[in-house]
């Protein structure tokens, strides 16, 4: 591609691990034809899309509309992942766009809009007193459906099954609304990103999801049953303590258990260890005990954690000494 000039680069990313894997970017068909129409080339590599253009006049291009589904492609994303609880209905979105003059734009902030199939009932405010128009458009702006609303309707079928995936906006007297629509498989996309390229820019867009946090929650079963509290839990970096919460018994067997202070965001490599040292109590006080780095949290094993304040989360690991 020694050729072509990149003009836009868009990546999703999570903290959880420096590969990013899980996600997908999927342009809809319509931004597939833009770009043969104007041009443009995609090199898609999973969670990260690249648009290209001729390298002697890479700017010389028209202001495009792109629209790209995010789909989850690692069913342990929603383990590891902080997604809003309304994406678990399958009926809204992540919505992403770069209109914002944004490098980093954050999943957190990221509005949800509803997700619809291509034939959707669209409920008014009111009943309409005066027969008129409903009109559709694609991301594009292009009117692909006009239907008359007869007058003392409340509401209206509207059928786009013959259009293509992607997103569709209507508006009928002073109502408006969006719908996404896609053959793709519904059930893993979590959001859509709307490209607006725009002459004379290069685009370097980072899609950021964060990962989950909990309090972690470390069973230690030493081999010598022992009455006294003898260890202590420490990070190496001063961040999180840990506090002793007593025995608890697991599958028949006394565990000693200590439960985090804080909320501990998931990381599957991390520089930050913390270790199972002995307490003043033991007869070696604060000395490291052999090869004890804790293991970090795993994400398959969240449990549900009671508090003062309500139901939380907490993420158990069970450690053999």
């Amino acid at each position: 591609m020694e050729h072509l000039h990149c003009i836009g680069r868009i990546t999703c990313a999570h903290a959880y691990a420096d590969d990013t894997k899980g996600l997908e970017l999927i342009p809809t068909l319509e931004t597939i034809l833009t770009c043969q129409q104007e041009g443009l080339w995609l090199l898609q590599q999973q969670e990260t899309v690249e648009i290209y253009t001729d390298i002697n006049n890479p700017f010389i291009i028209n202001a495009q509309t792109l629209l790209f589904w995010i789909r989850v492609t690692d069913v342990q994303f929603y383990n590891y992942i902080e997604l809003d609880e309304t994406l678990q209905n399958q009926e809204f979105l992540y919505y992403f766009t770069n209109t914002e003059e944004k490098q980093i734009l954050e999943a957190s902030k990221a509005t949800l809009k509803n997700i619809q199939r291509k034939t959707q009932v669209i409920l008014f405010d009111e009943v309409v007193t005066e027969a008129d128009q409903i009109k559709v458009y694609n991301h594009v702006g292009d009117l692909v459906r006009e239907l008359t609303v007869d007058a003392g309707a409340k509401s209206t079928l509207l059928d786009i099954t013959d259009e293509d995936d992607g997103l569709y906006t209507w508006t009928f007297n002073a109502n408006s609304g969006s719908i996404y629509v896609t053959d793709k498989d519904v059930q893993h996309i979590i959001g859509v990103y709307q490209f607006e390229l725009v002459t004379a820019s290069e685009h370097h867009i980072t899609l950021q999801f964060e990962t989950k946090k909990t309090y972690w929650e470390y069973l230690i079963i030493p081999k010598e049953e022992t009455e006294e509290h003898l260890y202590d839990i420490i990070d190496t970096k001063g961040e999180i303590s840990f506090s002793y919460l007593g025995k608890k018994a697991i599958a028949n067997i006394e565990a000693i258990c200590y439960l985090s202070d804080q909320k501990i965001p998931y990381r599957k490599y991390t520089d930050t260890l913390f270790k199972l040292v002995a307490n003043s109590q033991n007869t070696h006080p604060y000395l490291t005990l052999e090869d004890r780095v804790l293991p970090n949290g795993s994400p398959e094993n969240i449990r549900i954690h009671h508090t003062a304040d309500g139901i939380d989360f907490k993420t158990q690991t069970i450690l053999y000494i």
